[in-house]
């Protein structure tokens, strides 16, 4: 008797379904193709015949090509300005992925903090302990829990073993003191993974010496400006 593992298919499906959820563009196509196209040309397929069947495959998928496209352009500028603003910061601007809204937020927060010994691990604790989750902040003793975490893992964060090891281990704290891993809201509201994500890698630009003094000349506000998608 053949043993089926179905854990692996769940963590599978979950992991396309959160996929398909957290881009827009491939959510889109998927969308698109499951909902229209496909059910339209079996239809007229049994319906109409191979032959007018084939023009509707033809009909709907043009549609579907159109909207995967647009995604394709979109990533192609996306890489050409990561490219400018990594050359003109010395950063990874491609590891951003955040609003214009988190981005903001967390601008205001190291801007009080340049010029300070460790500003950046300040910020990031300024920024755990003003995130709300559910409209509750996070309990202060896990914030200085998580922000000790961080600053010993700060010279790391280029090891992603490292920095998964610190995500999960801040999911952990955080978890257990929120009962939650949706709903943290600081800029706008995002689930705990985005939030620790767009954090770990905002701050991460925060350490290049160029982007420090566009905080010291006019408060960061040309860089935060480059630093968000055009969308």
């Amino acid at each position: 008797m053949k043993v089926v593992n179905q854990s692996n298919n769940i963590q599978f499906g979950s992991q396309a379904l959160r996929f398909l959820a957290t881009d827009a563009g491939v959510g889109a196509v998927a969308l698109d193709l499951a909902s229209m196209s496909i059910p339209r040309t079996v239809t007229d397929v049994k319906n109409r015949g191979p032959v007018l069947g084939a023009e509707t495959a033809r009909r709907e998928l043009s549609g579907s090509t159109n909207f995967a496209l647009t995604g394709t352009y979109g990533l192609l500028a996306g890489h050409l300005l990561s490219t400018k603003i990594n050359k003109d910061y010395d950063i990874k601007a491609q590891k951003v992925f955040a609003s214009s809204k988190f981005i903001d937020e967390i601008g205001k927060k190291f801007a009080k903090n340049v010029g300070a010994e460790d500003a950046v691990v300040k910020t990031f604790a300024d920024v755990l302990g003003d995130a709300e989750v559910y409209g509750k902040k996070i309990d202060p003793e896990v914030v200085n829990t998580v922000t000790n975490l961080y600053r010993e893992n700060i010279d790391k964060m280029c090891d992603k073993a490292a920095v998964k090891k610190l995500k999960t281990l801040a999911k952990a704290h955080i978890t257990r003191a929120t009962g939650s891993e949706t709903g943290f809201k600081f800029g706008s509201t995002v689930t705990l993974d985005t939030f620790l994500d767009g954090t770990f890698n905002i701050l991460e630009s925060f350490k290049s010496k160029k982007v420090v003094q566009s905080f010291v000349e006019d408060g960061g506000k040309t860089f935060l400006k480059s630093l968000k998608r055009p969308v």
